[in-house]
């Protein structure tokens, strides 16, 4: 692969419109190495990625020492509320989504149907 230099931008000497070449497994993992992460051992993830974790005040008060107790029951509160209002938005999506993928049957089926009709 071919390599330009700022110099060649700046002055237009080159083709700046780009090519898609084909890549294969190798050339990808390559690419992306440095932000692969191969995890030999089996380890488990650390705490900060234990997102089912409820967030209770026994949570807040280990994560956010020295507090009075009231803080810890406000922010459990909250967090409940917030987690009750994602939750509910969540429906909604996966509802909208769910009438989409009957919309995209429906819509097969007559495309089928008209197939059928015309003869093709």
């Amino acid at each position: 692969m071919s390599t330009i230099t700022l110099e060649e931008c700046v002055n237009g000497s080159t083709d700046l419109k780009g090519n898609w070449i084909e890549l294969d497994d190798t050339a990808l993992i390559g690419m992306f190495s440095s932000v692969i992460v191969e995890n030999q051992q089996e380890e488990e993830l650390g705490a900060e990625f234990a997102f089912h974790r409820v967030r209770d005040e026994e949570f807040y008060e280990e994560r956010f020492p020295g507090f009075a107790d009231e803080v810890y029951t406000i922010l459990a509160k909250e967090q409940k509320r917030l987690d009750e209002e994602r939750n509910k938005e969540t429906k909604k999506v996966f509802e909208k989504v769910d009438e989409m993928q009957n919309e995209i049957v429906e819509l097969s089926k007559n495309i089928n149907d008209l197939a059928v009709a015309m003869g093709k």
